[in-house]
Formats: C-alpha cells, sequence, structure tokens
C-alpha cells in the first residue's frame, strides 16, 4: 500500500529541482501525492487543513533546515510523521539524521523507510530541531540580511560576522545558578560534541537523547572569543577555561541589561523578549528517515 504524501517544498532553496520533478520523484517511488505547496506565511493552517481532511497522511518536507523546522514546529507533538527531504545549502538537520543528501534516491529511501521518533527543542514556544543561539551569531546574520541584497550571500556573511566581533555585545545570563557575562550562547537539540577530537566534531551521534546541551564562552573581551576559537580550531576546547558547557532537560535565562535579544534558531533568527525558556521536548516527532547505511 502507497503512502500517502503532501509534499511542502521551498522554491527558494539551494535545490534546483521543480515541483514537477519533484512530483515526479514521489510518484515513482510508490508515494500518493495528495497536494503540493510552497512555503508561505499560511503555511500552518493550509498543513493542518491538509492533515485534518487526511489524518493518516504524512507530510514531506524539501528544502533547507529552516523550511524543515517550520514544519516540524506545526507537526511535533502531533501522530503524523515528517518525511524530511534535504532541499537547502547546509543540510545539517539531515546530515545528522543520516539521510542521504541526493534528492531522488532520499525519496526512494523514504518510501521504505520505518518511522522513528526524535527528539525536538524549543525556545520561548518556537520549536527548533538543530540549534539556537543568542549573541555574535544570530547579530551576524541580521547583518547579513541587510547586506546580502547589496553584495551577494557569502560577502554579506563575511560582513556579518566581522561587524558582530567588532561591535561585541555582552549578556548578563544565569545557567544552572551560575550567573556570567557572555558575548555568545549556543543551545542545541542534544549533544553536539563541541569538546570533542575526533571526525563527529560539532555533530550530532543521536537525536534522541532527550537533553540540551549548551555551551557559553565565559568572558568579555574580543580576546576571550579569539581564544576559544582558536581552541575549537585546533582540537583544544576541553583545556579552554573561558568555554564552558551543560548538559540540562531545560534552561532559564534571564538579563538586567536586555529587555528584548536577538535570537536565532535553526538558520533564521527573530527578537524574543526576555526571559528566555528553553526545553528539551523527547521523542515529540515522528519521522521517517531515508538512512544513509
Amino acid at each position: 500500500m502507497s503512502r500517502r504524501v503532501l509534499v511542502v517544498y521551498n522554491q527558494k532553496s539551494g535545490s534546483s529541482v521543480s515541483s514537477k520533478e519533484l512530483r515526479s520523484y514521489f510518484v515513482e517511488a510508490g508515494f500518493e501525492v495528495v497536494s503540493m505547496i510552497s512555503v508561505s506565511s499560511s503555511l500552518r493552517s493550509r498543513i493542518e487543513r491538509e492533515v485534518d481532511k487526511n489524518p493518516k497522511m504524512t507530510v514531506a518536507a524539501v528544502g533547507g533546515d529552516g523550511m524543515i523546522s517550520a514544519v516540524a514546529g506545526i507537526l511535533s507533538g502531533s501522530d503524523t510523521p515528517l518525511i524530511p527531504i534535504p532541499g537547502g545549502t547546509l543540510n545539517n538537520f539531515s546530515k545528522d539524521l543520516g539521510v542521504l543528501q541526493n534528492i531522488q534516491e532520499a525519496i526512494k529511501r523514504a518510501a521504505i523507510a520505518p518511522i522513528q521518533r526524535i527528539d525536538t527543542a524549543e525556545i520561548n514556544g518556537t520549536i527548533f530541531l538543530n540549534n539556537s543561539s543568542i549573541g555574535l551569531y544570530p547579530l551576524s546574520l541580521r547583518t547579513r540580511k541587510v547586506a546580502q541584497q547589496k553584495v551577494g550571500k557569502w560577502p554579506a556573511a563575511l560582513y556579518g560576522i566581522a561587524r558582530a566581533f567588532v561591535r561585541l555585545r555582552l549578556y548578563d545570563i544565569e545557567v544552572n545558578g551560575a550567573h556570567l557575562q557572555t558575548p555568545f550562547l549556543f543551545v542545541g537539540n542534544n549533544d553536539y560534541g563541541f569538546d570533542q577530537v575526533s571526525s563527529g566534531f560539532g555533530r550530532r551521534g543521536q537525536l534522541d537523547g532527550g537533553t540540551l546541551s549548551v555551551y557559553v564562552i565565559k568572558g568579555t573581551t574580543h580576546w576571550a572569543v579569539v581564544r576559544t576559537l582558536a581552541a575549537a580550531l585546533f582540537g583544544r576546547l576541553r583545556e579552554e577555561s573561558s568555554f564552558l558547557q551543560y548538559h540540562v532537560t531545560n534552561l532559564h535565562i534571564t538579563s538586567h541589561r536586555n529587555r528584548n535579544v536577538t535570537v536565532s534558531h535553526d538558520g533564521e533568527f527573530d527578537s524574543h523578549a526576555m526571559p528566555l525558556t528553553y526545553r528539551i521536548l523527547p521523542k515529540s516527532l515522528r519521522v521517517i528517515a531515508p538512512r544513509d547505511k
């Protein structure tokens, strides 16, 4: 019996595959394509409407991390399975999940792949699959978005990083009872292994461990940031005193200095009012993962 599928795709993602080609890939793999919808501001209502009409349907998201995360945020906590198909530039989530990175082959394997449950995480109610951050990274994203139209994607990215570094902004936070100032805080859905000197550096070995990994640069100067980044490049983070890590199920961040803060999550960013509350949501998402054996 073929699986009924709603295909959600991003026309602006890194993939050059057209909607017509996508449909043919799913049909050839044995899926019954109920509908195909492109990403829009009304994505949630459109997906929920289709799922209400076809409660046993699966939802395939073809795009980058941000787009797949948006669809996962709609499906998290429900019985509707998600098929994540890599169609973006980096595709970190699908890589960590073990999905083959060729779109057509990933769709073929999804037709026979089992359903598994994985964790999602949330910040102030916003679901994310990979990670969230405050400080240097989201500030660089905000600058890049403004500059990208003028100079292109990668030059804008470099400019954003440089500007965020020069205009270093500090945040007063509390983590597990410890008070500190930091220019950078990273929260991952499960363990990213940033302190591991191995080929798995910065990748997750599992997505159902039920934990948040929290990484902080403890320091108030540019030199503290440079020193920590250098330690990361040379695999010496364990020896770096300014690099702190925690593994928790929830995290509450307060700040006396900032009422609102720019927060990144899965490559996107927006503004959140303090305090920030992170939570891990164990095995809250059903996924059909066409794994690369």
